[in-house]
């Protein structure tokens, strides 16, 4: 059984940067949030939290980030004309003690749900068990979490989604073999589950999405080897659809991988963001960032210029908006931006360059936000990137960044998670740490909430993220390895 541990004292530290571009039911009780007296919720409208809470204690000297006096734990912060710009954090809430070194992996698979009063969070605990806990937002407590199914191994996490009437749609389970699916039993309620049951083939790491139709489309890297980039949906009440090949690397020479992210607008239009990543001759890094979508429920797709894609795509193909032998991207997931447009997250590990992507008038923009880091970042390398959009258009960048000489970019032990916030869709940005630096153990893998569905979101988001170190294998037990949840609000 796992109890919520005394967590992290409230970080509010900000930093102001000039302009610049760019049914099992098997429980584990996590406690009551009111009572544990680890949160402090007050200004979140989570609770009444108490003035010490409030105010934040965290001395940042050491990670260059101030030295914690009481005008930065208070977090009162403007920049310019716009007003105030201040994300404020409540403390970490330790959903689990025992996750997988993937535990909230990967960026493609939205974890968090939240309907009305309810906030549904999901995990793969070590070695491949998802679990999933059930936050009532009226009354600030956390359930028990619940087991789902076990996976193949660390790459078995879960994506999470709701329908119109409120149900609960999980995948879940391979590292190249069939998907896992599941149904809660009741709307809103996450302690029973229907049975499992199981489509695709040579499956990893899916991405789902519910249209207002209850219609749940689902990508995933699976199929043919050596993979390729699939889709299939599920009708409300009916049977899955025939596998649907998207994108291939053009060779059935090494591996592939894709990173796909599929959203859907409240037109009821797809919008897929992938790269294609293999390691054949000449071609060992992610050297495409491509875009598509589907005006009818996924059966054709089209390139940003609206041109009709013969599938599979490959690198060949007109759908790609940056193609360069030279680069090394990894889409981190997709979005729709205030407007309904696109917008795309990517990581360069060429260069360790984050920007986001959008698309205007049929042509794709960035901008690099590391400018907005400095000079907190320092030689520091940004190494991943996640974000979203809430309902007022304001967004929220959450950046993982490592110490330049890192053994590995992927849970180096120096990782630790920043947060960028704009009220102008990104023509100015707020930085703040949210992660306690810890030299020795990463903070990374955050999954923040975004839309499962049409809808934007209501608030402000939420997000989890992994508290310990990669192990060496997907096999190998983590120690005290840890699956920590935030939400954001601002003052």
């Amino acid at each position: 059984m796992e109890q919520f541990g005394a967590q992290w004292l409230r970080l509010v530290f900000l930093v102001a940067i000039g302009i610049a571009a760019c049914s099992n039911s098997v429980t584990r009780d996590l406690g009551d949030s009111r009572s544990s007296g680890d949160v402090a919720l007050g200004d979140f409208g989570h609770g009444d939290g108490d003035s010490q809470n409030a105010s934040g204690d965290v001395a940042l000297g050491d990670f260059g980030h101030g030295d914690g006096d009481a005008e930065h734990a208070n977090g009162d912060s403007s920049v310019g004309d716009n007003g105030p710009r201040v994300a404020v954090l409540d403390t970490a809430q330790v959903l689990s003690t025992n996750g997988s070194t993937r535990a909230t992996a990967y960026d493609a698979s939205n974890k968090i749900v939240r309907v009305n009063d309810k906030l549904f969070a999901a995990w793969l605990d070590h070695p491949s068990e998802v679990y999933i806990a059930e936050l009532d937002l009226a009354e600030h407590v956390w359930s028990s979490s619940v087991f789902v199914g076990s996976g193949t191994d660390d790459h078995g996490g879960p994506a999470l989604a709701a329908d119109g009437n409120g149900y609960l749609h999980i995948l879940f389970g391979p590292h190249h073999g069939p998907l896992q699916y599941r149904r809660s039993v009741l709307p809103l309620d996450a302690s029973q589950w229907g049975p499992t049951t199981t489509f695709a083939t040579n499956a990893t790491y899916p991405a789902a999405v519910i249209d207002a139709a209850d219609t749940l489309h689902v990508v995933y890297r699976g199929g043919r080897i050596q993979w390729c980039l699939s889709y299939q949906r599920l009708p409300a009440g009916g049977s899955w659809s025939t596998p649907l090949e998207l994108a291939n690397p053009g060779t059935d020479v090494g591996y592939s991988q894709y990173g796909a992210n599929i959203v859907v607008d409240q037109e009821g239009t797809l919008h897929l963001g992938f790269h294609i990543y293999d390691t054949a001759v000449g071609h060992t890094r992610g050297h495409a960032l491509g875009y598509l979508y589907s005006t009818n429920n996924g059966v054709t797709w089209k390139n940003s210029a609206g041109t009709a894609m013969a599938l599979p795509v490959t690198p060949a193909s007109s759908c790609f908006f940056v193609q360069t032998p030279t680069c090394d991207f990894r889409v981190g997931n997709l979005v729709l931006g205030p407007d309904g447009t696109p917008w795309i997250s990517t990581i360069n590990l060429e260069n360790y360059e984050v920007r986001l992507w959008h698309l205007v008038d049929g042509s794709w923009s960035s901008m690099e936000v590391s400018p907005w880091l400095q000079p907190d970042l320092g030689d520091r390398l940004l190494v991943g990137s996640r974000f979203t959009f809430d309902g007022t258009g304001r967004l929220y960048v959450l950046v993982e960044v490592a110490d330049a000489d890192f053994g590995t970019w992927y849970g180096d032990p120096s990782a630790e998670t920043f947060l960028l916030t704009s009220v102008d869709q990104g023509s100015t940005f707020v930085a703040q740490i949210i992660t306690v630096p810890d030299p020795a153990i990463a903070n990374w893998n955050a999954n923040i909430e975004r839309p499962f569905g049409p809808q934007p979101l209501a608030g402000p988001p939420s997000f989890i993220y992994s508290h310990g170190l990669k192990t060496t294998s997907a096999t190998t037990e983590p120690t005290g390895f840890e699956v920590r949840y935030h939400q954001i609000d601002w003052q």
